[in-house]
This record gives C-alpha cells, structure tokens and sequence, in this order.
C-alpha cells in the first residue's frame, strides 16, 4: 500500500515543495521528520515497517544534497527511539503488562521521558553529522561519491491531488491510532 502511495509521487512533491520553501534551512526538516517517524514508532503503529521508510529518507536526503546516512538514520534512529521508550504500544507495553500482571500503561511517564531523551540525543547527533557534511562533504562517512543511494528521479509539482493524497495517509494514520486506543482493535 506504501509502495502505491509512493509511486504516486505524493512524498516526492512534498519534498521538493519544502526544500523550495526551506531553502538554505533545510536542517530543520531532520527534527521535523524525526519527531514524526518517532512518534508513529511510540505508538507501535511502524517498527519493523521502518524498512519501507529508508527509501523516502534517502530520497529526502538526496533532493537536500545530504549524506544518505541522514536519510537512513532520520527514518531508523527516530524510529527506534519512540519504539524503546514506548509507552502506548499495544504489542509490547500492553501485552507484557497483561502477562507481568502490572496495571495497565503503569511507568508511561518513565518511558516518555526516557523516549524524549532518546530523542533528542538522537535529533542533536543527527544534526550536528547533518551539518558538518553539508559544510564539508569530505566528512561524510560514505566519502563523497554516494550518488548510488537513490535512483534518478523527476518529479511534479506538489498538486491539489499530491495534498489529497498525503492527508488521506496521515488520516489513515490517525484513525488507527484512534482504534487501538479507543475501539480496543
């Protein structure tokens, strides 16, 4: 479902809008993009699904002229922070505390604080590896011939259809997260 919502190319336009808007302060999408990702990892909506992530992350990566490392790491470091600090994931938290024998959601503030920390950490070393290759691509990891990472692409303008698209996924989204929580799905 991913894949067709990707092949649309809904997440391309959207990016290419935003580097447009953003120009030089592209940096700040990494937060953006991170507090997103994480929090769809705390609520347990994606953990293992991350892998279908890391394509638009190096995409995302590539239209800002990052390391495909940012990519990688702003889909899989967010991620896996909201998932081991979760506290609503009704796979692990809930599940393990009906076996334990534990009220249910008991030490949700531990682990959100444990999650914010995480998070930021993680936000913070992205940043700064972010910013430092930008300003010498020299330093990335990869070295500088990483144009392999992503396959060439063109994309449209972000259209009407593009944001109909794009809201109707976090919609979706939403409405999950309502029927876990509220619906007990």
């Amino acid at each position: 479902a991913f894949k067709i919502i990707n092949d649309t190319g809904s997440i391309d336009s959207a990016i290419d809008a935003l580097s447009v808007r953003l120009q030089k302060k592209v940096i700040i999408l990494i937060p953006i993009i991170m507090i997103a990702m994480s929090i769809l990892g705390y609520l347990g909506i994606i953990v293992n699904q991350t892998i279908v992530f890391i394509p638009i992350g190096l995409l995302i990566a590539r239209k800002l002229k990052m390391d495909p490392l940012v990519g990688l790491s702003m889909m899989y470091l967010a991620t896996y922070a909201g998932f081991i600090g979760s506290g609503l994931d009704p796979f692990t938290i809930v599940v393990a505390q009906n076996i334990a024998d534990l009220p249910l959601l008991s030490g949700m503030f531990f682990r959100t604080v444990v999650f914010v920390i995480m998070l930021l950490a993680a936000i913070i070393f992205l940043m700064r590896y972010a910013q430092k290759v930008m300003d010498d691509p020299t330093k990335s990891l990869m070295g500088t011939d990483y144009e392999w990472a992503v396959e060439a692409h063109q994309t449209a303008e972000f259209s009407t259809k593009h944001k109909v698209i794009l809201v109707a996924l976090f919609f979706t989204f939403g409405f999950y997260v309502y029927g876990a929580q509220q619906l007990k799905w």
